[in-house]
C-alpha cells in the first residue's frame, strides 16, 4: 500500500472574482488552517469478482488528518472517480472556474479496454491517491468559502462541497473536529468575529445569540437560518422543539407503460420526521414533482389569507426543475436533498400550527386553515395523535448508552416505537436505511412517537 502526502491546494487564492471570500479565508485563525492543511492518503487496490458483470479493480484509501487526529477508509471504483470528475469539471463556469482549475490539471488516469493490467492499477492507484488528497482539499476549501457572505455564490460553493462530502464519506469524527477548529479560531482573536462572515462583531451591528450560547450577526444568521435549522459551529437545534427530518435519496425502476422502452428510472426521497410539538415521528416516501405539486398548491392557497401563515413554507428555498434527466446527476439530487429537507421541516411546523389555531384563529380564516392543514397531514402521510406506548428500556439497544426519556440540552431525542422499544433518533435513522422493522424484536413500523 502505498503513502502519499499532499498539502492543501490554495484554491481560494486562485479565485479572482471572489476577494470577499479570500478575505473571509484570510480571517481563519492558525488553528483552523493547521486542522485542514494536512492531508495524508493511503492507496491499496483490490481485485473482486461478480458473477453478473466480472471481475473488477477497488481501490481502498487511508485517509487521515494528524492535526483533527481522524482517519476513515474509503472503497471506490476508478468509474466512480471518473464520473465525479467530469461532474466537477462542467462546473467550470465563472465563479468555480478558477477554484476547481488546480483539480482538473492534476493527472488523471485514462480509460483502458484492459483495466486488470497491473501496469493500468498502479497507474491507477498512484494518481488517484493524489486525486482524493485534491478532493479533501477542494471540500475543505468549499467549507471555507461557504462561511463568507450567504449569497447566490456561497450557495454553488455549497452545492460543491455536499457534493465531495457524500462522495469522501466524511465521517462524523472529522465534522466535529472541524467544528471545534472553527470555534477555536473564533476565540483566538479578542474581537469574537461572526463566524458566518468572520468579520468582527461592533456595536453599530445587530448581534443574535443561539440557545446553545454562540453569538452571529443578525443579517449573517437569519440567511443562515433560511437553510438550516442548527447552529453554524455546534449544529445544535436553533429553535427549541423544531421539527427534525433526515432525507436519503433512493433510486428506482419501475416498468415503463410503453413496452418497447422497458423501466423508467427516478428518484424517491426517503424521509424520517420528528415532530416535537405533537410528539410523534414517522417515515414516509415521495419524489420531487410530488412536492413540487404541493407546493404550486400552497401559493395558490396564499393568496386566500390574509396573515402570513404560508410565508415561511413559500419563501423557503425550494429546487429547480430540470428538463434532463437526474437520477444520475449527484449534484441535483445532492442539491434536491438538502432544499426538500428543509422544505419538509417547514411543512411539519406549518401542520403543528394549524393543528393549534383551530381554536384560536379568525372565524373567517377557518376554512382555509382547515383546508391547509388537511392538505399538509395528507401529503406528510403523519400518523394520527394518540396515546404513545410506554419505553419498555431506558437503553438504546443500538449503540448500548442511555436513552433520554425527557429533552436535555445537547442530547438527540428518543423515538419510541409501536411495540415500545425505544431508541436514540439518529441510531435509529441509520438502522432504517437497511430495514423499516425494530431491531429487537422485528415488529415493522414507520411511525411512532417521541419521549
Amino acid at each position: 500500500m502505498g503513502k502519499r502526502r499532499l498539502n492543501s491546494m490554495p484554491l481560494l487564492a486562485l479565485v479572482n472574482d471572489t476577494s470577499e471570500t479570500d478575505q473571509a479565508s484570510d480571517r481563519l485563525s492558525p488553528c483552523f488552517n493547521a486542522l485542514i492543511g494536512n492531508v495524508h492518503v493511503h492507496a491499496g487496490a483490490q481485485r473482486v469478482r461478480a458473477d453478473s458483470s466480472g471481475p473488477f479493480t477497488v481501490y481502498t484509501f487511508i485517509v487521515s488528518s494528524p492535526d483533527s487526529k481522524t482517519w476513515w477508509v474509503l472503497k471506490k471504483r476508478y468509474s466512480q472517480f471518473h464520473t465525479l470528475r467530469k461532474l466537477l469539471l462542467q462546473l467550470r463556469t465563472s465563479p468555480l472556474a478558477s477554484f476547481v482549475a488546480p483539480l482538473a490539471a492534476l493527472p488523471f488516469p485514462k480509460k483502458h479496454l484492459r483495466a486488470d493490467l497491473d501496469t493500468v492499477v498502479a497507474e491507477r492507484r498512484l494518481r488517484l491517491q493524489d486525486f482524493t488528497a485534491a478532493l479533501v482539499s477542494l471540500r475543505t476549501d468549499c467549507l471555507i468559502a461557504c462561511k463568507g457572505p450567504v449569497d447566490q455564490r456561497a450557495e454553488k460553493y455549497r452545492v460543491v462541497y455536499e457534493l465531495l462530502h457524500a462522495f469522501l464519506e466524511v465521517p462524523k469524527l472529522h465534522e466535529e473536529a472541524e467544528a471545534r477548529a472553527r470555534a477555536q479560531s473564533a476565540k483566538t482573536d479578542g474581537t469574537d468575529p461572526c463566524s458566518i462572515c468572520m468579520t468582527d462583531e461592533s456595536v453599530e451591528v445587530t448581534v443574535f445569540q443561539l440557545p446553545c450560547g454562540h453569538s452571529f450577526h443578525e443579517r449573517c444568521i437569519v440567511r443562515w437560518l433560511e437553510l438550516k435549522q442548527t447552529c453554524p459551529l455546534c449544529r445544535y437545534e436553533a429553535y427549541e422543539g423544531y421539527p427534525r427530518v433526515h432525507i436519503r435519496a433512493v433510486n428506482v425502476l419501475a416498468p415503463s407503460s410503453d413496452k418497447h422502452t422497458g423501466s423508467d428510472a427516478f428518484t424517491v426521497f426517503v424521509l424520517v420526521a420528528a415532530c416535537p410539538s405533537t410528539k410523534s415521528w414517522w417515515m414516509l416516501h415521495k419524489r420531487y414533482s410530488q412536492f413540487y405539486a404541493l407546493r404550486k398548491q400552497l401559493q395558490r392557497l396564499e393568496r386566500k389569507m390574509t396573515g402570513g401563515l404560508l410565508t415561511r413554507v413559500i419563501g423557503a428555498p425550494f429546487p429547480r426543475k430540470h428538463v434532463l434527466l437526474t437520477i444520475d446527476n449527484p449534484v441535483v439530487i445532492q442539491e434536491r436533498k438538502r432544499l426538500l429537507q428543509n422544505f419538509t421541516a417547514e411543512l411539519i411546523a406549518l401542520r403543528a400550527t394549524c393543528l393549534a389555531s383551530n381554536k384560536t384563529a379568525m372565524e373567517s380564516q377557518l376554512p382555509v386553515m382547515a383546508q391547509i392543514g388537511r392538505l399538509v397531514s395528507e401529503f406528510l402521510q403523519a400518523p394520527p395523535m394518540g396515546a404513545a406506548a410506554p419505553p419498555t428500556a431506558s437503553c438504546c439497544s443500538i449503540c448500548l448508552e442511555e436513552a433520554e426519556t425527557t429533552s436535555t440540552e445537547g442530547k438527540d431525542m428518543t423515538l419510541v416505537m409501536p411495540c415500545g422499544h425505544s431508541f436514540h433518533e439518529p441510531c435509529l435513522v441509520k438502522w432504517f436505511e437497511s430495514d423499516s422493522s425494530c431491531p429487537l424484536c422485528r415488529a415493522r413500523a414507520v411511525h411512532g412517537t417521541i419521549a
